[in-house]
């Protein structure tokens, strides 16, 4: 190989020969692989090539044709000609398109999922106002409008009687069912109070209002802690088996970030500013809130006898961890080719 070739000229054969054998394997291993990405490189670049190559004669199609169709007559002049854009110097967001931007069509839905189609046919010519018209080979020009349903509520009522004894005199009343839930709420309400919590970071306040304007159910601030708590509870053998799964990879990236954090679950009294931390593998992603930002935190999170690497920027938080550690990187290599 031409890399391993290359590095006969930066070690002599007698420093080669005295690396160990694990160590030549992992540069062996690690040569290849270069060469993989290598050649998987060009082979990205010629087809990046071919494809503007393909962009630019379907753009000089497209304007070519513009005077040959029945649709480009009608809105050729914006096809053709986009409006101007605003002078760089101004320059645009991030993400956001600045104005005169030619927007991107919208994608469709099937017919087949839309709940009706419609043919609509001109009444009369928009040149010179004649109704003598007659249908051509041209495809309709399609325009959906995409609805959200009309929200209905699923209520179940459940109605627990009471009954007395005929022995004893007391009286005893019926027991809820099995999974339902004692808050009067379903798993599907549930969920979404959750998510509004978590990934959306939807405030207490917040969810409460949105439940109220979007569905019209009245849910207390009290009802809304309950609820994410259940949702904890259910997932959380899941989340340790993900943290776990973290903790033991050979490669960990680790980071922390500000975290607005309330008082709402009454665990932060004195409103000090949270953190919120990441432990990450090349498949999971592992987060936990924390007040602090101290190092006691990043050892709860990947564990005082964690032997991985650790990807960081080296903030004093993970400066626990060793710099260099040759055992534990050529043990990871090394499981890695006996596996393969």
């Amino acid at each position: 190989m031409e890399l391993l070739a290359s590095l006969g000229e930066v070690l002599s054969a007698s420093q080669w020969q005295g690396l160990s054998s694990n160590m030549r394997r992992i540069l062996e291993k690690l040569c290849q692989r270069i060469q993989e990405l290598t050649q998987e490189l060009a082979q990205l670049k010629e087809e990046l090539a071919q494809l503007k190559e393909e962009k630019e004669d379907l753009r000089e199609e497209l304007e070519a044709d513009s005077s040959n169709s029945i649709q480009a007559s009608l809105f050729g002049s914006r096809i053709a000609k986009p409006p101007p854009t605003l002078p760089e110097a101004f320059g645009s967001k991030a993400g956001v398109a600045s104005l005169g931007h030619p927007g991107q069509p919208r994608k469709l839905f099937a017919p087949e999922q839309c709940r009706k189609v419609e043919d609509h046919y001109p009444e009369q010519c928009k040149n010179c106002g004649g109704s003598n018209l007659e249908d051509c080979q041209e495809p309709p020009y399609r325009h959906q409008v995409v609805e959200i349903p009309p929200i209905e509520l699923l209520i179940d009522e459940l109605r627990l009687h009471w009954q007395r004894c005929q022995d004893c005199g007391g009286w005893t009343r019926a027991e809820l069912p099995d999974g339902v839930s004692e808050e009067g709420y379903g798993p599907r309400l549930t969920a979404l109070i959750a998510l509004y919590g978590s990934f959306l970071r939807a405030s207490y306040r917040m969810t409460q209002a949105l439940m109220s304007d979007l569905f019209g159910v009245d849910v207390s601030l009290g009802t809304i802690r309950k609820l994410r708590d259940r949702v904890s509870k259910s997932v959380a053998s899941a989340v340790e088996d993900a943290k776990q799964y973290v903790r033991n990879s050979p490669v960990v990236h680790a980071d922390e970030t500000s975290y607005r954090q309330g008082n709402a679950d009454g665990e932060n009294p004195k409103n000090l500013g949270g953190w919120l931390w990441v432990i990450a593998a090349p498949q999971v992603a592992y987060f936990e809130i924390h007040l602090s930002r101290g190092k006691e935190v990043a050892q709860k999170l990947l564990g005082l006898s964690f032997a991985g690497i650790l990807a960081s920027d080296r903030y004093k938080g993970y400066a626990w961890v060793d710099v260099v550690s040759p055992p534990t990187l050529l043990g990871s290599f090394d499981s890695q080719l006996r596996e393969e």
